[in-house]
């Protein structure tokens, strides 16, 4: 016994209004069902408010994105007058606080000066997996645009730290060490304003 296979979940609204269109044709001059007659009839003024609803909401949906247009051009204007207008109060008032705000306008925060970076703190020196090679980390620093370890293999000369490399992130791997030698390390983070406090030392054997 066939079975019906209407697949409406998948169809588009248009592809309804043209099947509707192929049944009601087909079903008007069908002998096979002679008595469904008005049925077809109720599923083709469903078809007919369908198809309308259908034509309205499109023609909505250009209406809808021509007014949005009209908003966008509208909203970039008053943008540009407002922006005019606030340059124009600027010069007009010297960039006295009082005389802005007079003109409901706001004014900007004084730009805060750039800070010095606090000390890197928990710098800790770990062994990596290739040979001559250990990973460095440590807590990230506000204000720091990169930090700059330091090496040495004398603790005893504090003066024997030299510069290393060079890191944007909070860790890194020095590698190129010699196997069996102990090094010491120190990070101190790079501002715009300069640099921080070095850390304390972290202390490693290079693998």
């Amino acid at each position: 016994m066939g079975k019906i296979k209407l697949a409406l979940q998948s169809r588009s609204i248009p592809n309804k209004i043209q099947f509707g269109t192929d049944v009601e044709t087909a079903m008007n001059v069908n002998p096979n069902f002679p008595a469904l007659g008005p049925e077809v009839g109720a599923m083709s003024g469903s078809k007919t408010t369908l198809q309308t609803k259908w034509t309205e909401y499109n023609g909505a949906l250009q209406l809808s994105q021509q007014k949005l247009t009209e908003v966008q051009s509208a909203e970039a204007d008053f943008d540009k007058e407002m922006t005019q207008l606030a340059n124009d109060v600027e010069n007009e008032s010297d960039g006295d606080v009082a005389k802005i705000q007079s003109a409901a306008m706001d004014v900007r925060n004084p730009a805060s000066p750039p800070q010095i970076p606090e000390q890197v703190l928990n710098l800790k020196a770990g062994e990596n997996d290739n040979s001559g090679a250990i990973d460095l980390s440590w807590k990230k620093v506000d204000a720091a645009k990169s930090y700059n370890v330091e090496m040495t293999t004398d603790i005893g000369n504090l003066s024997s730290f030299a510069f290393k490399a060079t890191s944007t992130k909070t860790k890194i791997t020095i590698s190129g060490l010699v196997s069996g030698t102990k090094y010491w390390f120190r990070v101190y983070a790079v501002g715009a304003a300069g640099n921080g406090a070095t850390s304390d030392p972290a202390v490693k054997y290079a693998p």
